[in-house]
């Protein structure tokens, strides 16, 4: 307080000084001595912590200010930001969602279609907005199956097509027709859409708008139709007529015709002959209206089911196996019974079901029935076998002779009093039997797959009155795969051409001799798959790593001391047309005094499994043990196997 302030008071007028009077008070301040040297550093830390929070302090608070300022700052240009940008957008949206409204389209036509018929698609579009609509665009998207009306067809047809439309001005419509054969299997619903592109005029950005459709396949103008002749019989040669038709109002271009036949149907040849195999024929254009047929030659076969021919036409790709169909037609017909019947059955050298093999005896009977309502008279049963195949010196046939000009061993009433008078419903049987050859005759390396077939046929040069022109003979044929024959072996050799081994002969305890196991595979007739030979190697046997001819599929297993050789396959004529089969490889052998005056096994017995890729026939052979006797080895004498000390 000034000095003149207090003189003021001292003389002011009714002043109390005794309210003024305070007695002093005197202040007793602690005095914190430490009892320690620990207490003073530690209140040492204490201040200094203190100084620096008041130093954060300090600090910070400049630092808040310009946080909060940039924060303020920052949320005000995104908040302006997003003002714009709603704003924009806003405007933008509203066009947006007006011009869409206010775009219509529509497709008309094409709801209902022949497969092969042309068919047009109208597209109308209509702008009811007050802008104009730029850079237009309609995109058609043809169904599946439809095909160009001028040009060559492909196999995947027509896909897309677009159209530059341009400027659409407001409240105004237009139209564009889009043109396509159709084919398609009947009853089909094939499915289409059309899209309209545009950018309204007072926008950036470009918009999209899209309509469906659906067309029907009620029928086709492309016709496949079979003519197959009534009552087929057994034995029948046929003719049996594919025609194919067009209705269409257009070329039908670049066609394929598939036939399918039945397996009482065997093919022998058509009018005009397939272009591919015995069922495909590429016969190119047809014309609007014109017709193509195919004739197809065959002999029925026995059969008790119902047997299907079926065809397809359309674009066929040869490279992929592919077809794209525009038509298929399918016909069924049944196989009447002969009205003399005959069936055949081998009752021996069947090693499975339609397979024999060379060198069996092959027996078989024949049956035969007659199914008239009245007698035959003088019958004749003919089988055909084939010299090729058969040992004719050794056939055997009860009553039957075999005419060596037709190859047919013949049974006539005049030596078969029972085919004499074939009473009706009158039925019997005859049998024969004759070698396979031992050897197949092979001369070059396409002599593999062969087939024996075996033809029976039963007739009469009398036909029963009230018969006449009908052909009463029966016949079946029987089909017999011949199977492999295949020899494996398993030697061992100490003296071979193809590595100079090493070591005593015979064995001495303590030193190692050398040896060369060899594994050879003779096949015949047909292609072996699947080939494998394994055979194991005792303990005290070294695997020497050594194999010929190298990189042949030989490997070893150290662990269970398992060779195992996979050639996977082995060609028809090996050890015939070319030599046989072989790998080797080098095994070496150190005796102990536990094998003194023994011949110590070297290897065992090899296994050889392979299948006939032709008759599905499974071979299991066996190659015996090798010990070291070595009796495969002309060189070594008889005692040169035993180990000697």
């Amino acid at each position: 307080m000034a000095i003149d302030d207090l003189r003021k008071r001292l003389f002011r007028k009714n002043e109390d000084f005794t309210k003024r009077y305070k007695e002093p008070v005197l202040q007793k301040h602690r005095e914190q001595v430490p009892v320690s040297w620990q207490d003073e550093e530690e209140r040492r830390r204490i201040e200094e912590a203190q100084r620096e929070a008041e130093t954060q302090k300090t600090v910070s608070k400049p630092v808040e200010r310009k946080i909060i300022l940039w924060g303020t700052v920052g949320g005000l240009l995104v908040l302006a930001g997003v003002g714009g940008f709603l704003l924009l957008w806003g405007r933008g949206g509203v066009t947006t969602h007006n011009t869409l409204k206010n775009i219509h389209m529509t497709v008309e036509g094409g709801e209902e279609v022949a497969s092969g018929k042309k068919v047009s698609w109208k597209v109308t579009y209509k702008n009811s907005n007050s802008t104009q609509l730029e850079n237009v665009a309609l995109i058609f998207d043809f169904p599946e199956g439809s095909q160009p009306l001028v040009g060559e067809f492909s196999k995947t047809g027509l896909r897309r097509e677009r159209r530059e439309v341009g400027t659409v001005s407001p409240n105004s419509l237009g139209e564009e027709v889009f043109s396509a054969i159709m084919f398609g299997p009947k009853g089909a619903s094939l499915g289409g859409k059309v899209t309209i592109e545009y950018r309204p005029e007072d926008a950036s950005a470009r918009f999209s708008l899209e309509e469906k459709f659906t067309t029907f396949i009620k029928g086709t103008l492309l016709g496949l139709e079979f003519d197959i002749p009534n009552d087929l019989r057994a034995g029948q040669d046929a003719e049996v007529k594919l025609h194919i038709v067009s209705t269409a109002e257009s070329v039908f271009r670049s066609l394929t015709v598939g036939v399918s036949y039945p397996g009482a149907f065997e093919f022998t040849s058509a009018t005009p002959k397939p272009d591919s195999g015995d069922g495909t024929w590429f016969i190119g254009d047809l014309s609007a209206g014109s017709e193509f047929v195919i004739t197809l030659h065959g002999k029925i076969r026995k059969s008790e089911s119902a047997e299907t021919f079926k065809a397809q036409i359309g674009l066929y790709d040869r490279t992929k196996n592919d077809w794209k169909l525009f038509s298929t037609a399918t016909e069924s017909f049944s196989v009447a019974s002969s009205l003399l019947t005959v069936v055949l059955n081998a009752t021996h050298g069947e090693i499975a079901p339609g397979v024999t093999s060379a060198g069996s005896r092959f027996a078989a009977t024949v049956s035969w029935r007659n199914n008239l309502p009245v007698a035959v008279h003088n019958v004749s049963i003919n089988v055909s076998v084939d010299e090729n195949f058969f040992d004719l010196r050794t056939l055997e046939a009860t009553f039957g002779e075999y005419d060596r000009a037709t190859h047919t061993i013949r049974w006539t009433g005049g030596r078969v009093s029972r085919l004499s008078v074939l009473d009706p419903g009158a039925a019997g049987e005859v049998d024969f039997s004759l070698l396979v050859k031992d050897d197949i005759p092979i001369d070059s390396f396409d002599d593999k797959n062969f087939v024996i077939h075996i033809k029976a046929n039963i007739s009469s040069a009398e036909i029963p009155p009230g018969f006449e022109g009908v052909n009463i003979s029966g016949e079946t044929e029987k089909s017999y795969k011949i199977v492999s024959r295949v020899a494996f072996s398993q030697k061992g050799y100490y003296y071979d051409s193809r590595i100079q081994n090493s070591g005593p002969i015979p064995p001495r305890v303590g030193e190692e001799t050398t040896y060369l196991i060899v594994w050879s595979v003779l096949n015949s007739v047909n292609d072996l798959k699947n080939v494998r030979v394994r055979a194991t190697l005792p303990s005290y046997i070294d695997w020497k790593n050594i194999v010929i001819p190298p990189d042949n599929g030989v490997s070893y297993k150290a662990s269970t001391g398992e060779i195992i050789w996979s050639p996977v396959t082995i060609p028809a004529g090996t050890g015939y047309m070319q030599p046989a089969r072989e790998v080797a490889f080098q095994i070496g052998f150190i005796p102990s005094l536990p094998h003194v005056n023994k011949s110590p096994q070297l290897i065992s017995a090899a296994t050889f499994e392979a299948e006939d890729d032709f008759t599905g026939t499974q071979f299991t052979r066996t190659g015996t043990e090798v010990n070291t006797a070595l009796r495969d080895d002309p060189q070594v004498q008889q005692s040169g196997g035993a180990v000697r000390e």
